[in-house]
C-alpha cells in the first residue's frame, strides 16, 4: 500500500487542522506508535486536538516494532509493552484535568497540570491483533482497533477482548479513581460495522480495493466506485 515516497503528514497535526475546519466529522489515529514517544508531551499534544475539535478525536494506538525507532529516539526496545501500558496511564491520568502526579516503574513526575483539559475524556483505543494486544486492550484501553479484517474474524476478537476484560481489572493510577477498561471493538474492514460483533465503527478505504492507491483526488476516486 505505501512506499518510500509516499507522504505523510503528523496525524494530530492533521486531525487538529481538519478539526477546525469541520464541525462534524470525528477523526482516530488507527494506530499512533508509542512506545518510543514521551507521554508528558503526547498527553499536550492529544490534549490540544481534542480541544480543537470539540471532542471530536479519538486516539488510537500500538506499541512500535521497529528497533531503529526506539533507538533513534532515544528509548530503550526492551520491555515496551510494559511501558506503553505505563505511558496509557499517564496520558489519561493528565488529560483528566486538575494537578496530578505519578510514580511508577518507568515514569515518574511530580505534581503538575496541563490547561485547559478536554471536557469529555479522549478515547482509547488499542490496536493489534495478538492475544498479548487484545489483554492490553482489555486491561488499559477504552476498546479495540483493527487493521483490514472481515467483521468475523472481528467478532471472533471481540469475543476474546471481552473475556481478557471480564478477567482483568484495570491498573490503579496514582489518583484516587481510575477509568474503567471497555471492550467496544472498532474495526478497520471493507464491510458494514456489525453491533452483534462488537463492532461499533468502520473504517473504509473502498478505492484502495479497486487498485487506485492513496494519491489519486477525491474527484477521481467517486468516479471509480
Amino acid at each position: 500500500m505505501w512506499n518510500a515516497d509516499t507522504p505523510w503528514v503528523d496525524p494530530l497535526i492533521a486531525a487538529g487542522a481538519m478539526g477546525a475546519v469541520t464541525s462534524t466529522l470525528r477523526f482516530y489515529t488507527n494506530v499512533m506508535k508509542l512506545g518510543s514517544r514521551n507521554p508528558l508531551l503526547l498527553a499536550r499534544q492529544v490534549g490540544s486536538v481534542a480541544n480543537l475539535t470539540n471532542n471530536r478525536f479519538g486516539f488510537g494506538v500500538g506499541i512500535g516494532w521497529a528497533p531503529e525507532e526506539f533507538e533513534w529516539c532515544g528509548v530503550p526496545y526492551a520491555k515496551r509493552g510494559a511501558r506503553v501500558d505505563e505511558m496509557i496511564e499517564v496520558i489519561k491520568l493528565v488529560l483528566d484535568g486538575g494537578m496530578v502526579e505519578f510514580h511508577g516503574e518507568f515514569y515518574d513526575f511530580d505534581k503538575l497540570q496541563m490547561s485547559p483539559a478536554p471536557t469529555k475524556p479522549v478515547p482509547f483505543y488499542v490496536g493489534g491483533h495478538t492475544d498479548v494486544a487484545l489483554k492490553r486492550a482489555a486491561r488499559v484501553g477504552d476498546g479495540w482497533t483493527s487493521a483490514m479484517m472481515t467483521v468475523r474474524s472481528a467478532g471472533g476478537n471481540h469475543r476474546q477482548a471481552q473475556g481478557a476484560a471480564g478477567r482483568i481489572r484495570p491498573r490503579p493510577t496514582s489518583r484516587s479513581s481510575s477509568r474503567r477498561s471497555a471492550s467496544t471493538s472498532s474495526a478497520s474492514t471493507g464491510t458494514v460495522s456489525s453491533p452483534k460483533a462488537g463492532v461499533t465503527d468502520n473504517i473504509v478505504i473502498p478505492w484502495m480495493f479497486e487498485g487506485s492507491g492513496l494519491r489519486r483526488s477525491a474527484r477521481t476516486r467517486s468516479r471509480t466506485r
